[in-house]
């Protein structure tokens, strides 16, 4: 568990959607493949398209994979939206022979493959790709959208009430709620779904930068809160949340506006 304040300059305001693979430790020259049952959840109510990620293969030696190698069949709704490949550095420097000097003793790089799928409905497809000319193939299990929180509350938002129901939309997920008076010791208290934990909580003051966070690794499958402080009027906020669906590997996020009702 980590408590933490923090100050930055800039904001990223993005819905997170993507089945989560863990990656495990490489020894050299490794890749990794996701084959076999994929499932995800749609972020959107039925009908509302949505885009969700899906690791495809991931290593620390170089290999190729292209978005055309990529293909989806069985399901004429579900279809590829996107590919992304990252490449991470891991370096390393060590002092050898008690001689002082740092010397690199490690410059691995590790690379990552993800497809974007688009669905608008639960259903089956098969996801294939290529690699070194070998075809790996995933059963995507697309399931209708869930909403992973039961309950959550901001001190002096919503008269206090539960905005849950607001995360149904996922098709527009930062919701504009409204801070009538500043407000001493907020609280803002999340109760997971049924089979979902609650990995992070932040609330950031979009005027001043600060932001104030709490995360568990592991998650938290009952309420619970985090200490926001004062709420100004005159300030917006943002609030997020990530959540965990251990059955599935499913990770979701959303995100909420705060506006002052002086700002």
């Amino acid at each position: 568990m980590k408590h933490s304040t923090k100050r930055v300059l800039s904001f990223a305001l993005a819905l997170v959607l993507i089945l989560s693979i863990c990656v495990p430790a490489f020894a050299a020259g490794t890749i990794s493949y996701h084959t076999g049952d994929a499932v995800i959840y749609l972020g959107a109510p039925i009908g509302t398209r949505s885009t969700i990620g899906v690791g495809l293969a991931w290593g620390n030696t170089s290999f190729n994979l292209r978005r055309a190698d990529i293909r989806i069949t069985g399901n004429s709704d579900v279809r590829l939206a996107g590919f992304r490949r990252n490449i991470s550095s891991v370096y390393q420097e060590d002092i050898w022979n008690n001689s002082g000097k740092w010397e690199v003793s490690r410059n691995n790089y590790q690379y990552n493959y993800t497809a974007f799928i688009s669905a608008s409905k639960p259903g089956k497809a098969t996801l294939s790709y290529v690699v070194n000319g070998k075809t790996y193939k995933m059963n995507l299990i697309i399931k209708a959208h869930v909403n992973p929180v039961k309950e959550v509350t901001l001190t002096g938002v919503n008269s206090g009430n539960s905005f849950a129901s607001l995360t149904k939309n996922y098709a527009t997920p930062q919701k504009n709620l409204k801070l009538n008076a500043t407000t001493k010791s907020v609280q803002l208290r999340v109760t997971p779904s049924a089979g979902w934990k609650v990995t992070k909580m932040e609330i950031s003051n979009l005027n001043t930068g600060e932001v104030r966070t709490r995360s568990n690794s592991n998650g938290w499958s009952s309420m619970v809160a985090l200490s926001c402080g004062t709420l100004r009027v005159s300030n917006d906020y943002e609030v997020r949340v990530s959540l965990w669906n251990p059955s599935v590997g499913f990770t979701s996020g959303f995100s909420y506006f705060v506006h002052g009702a002086s700002a």
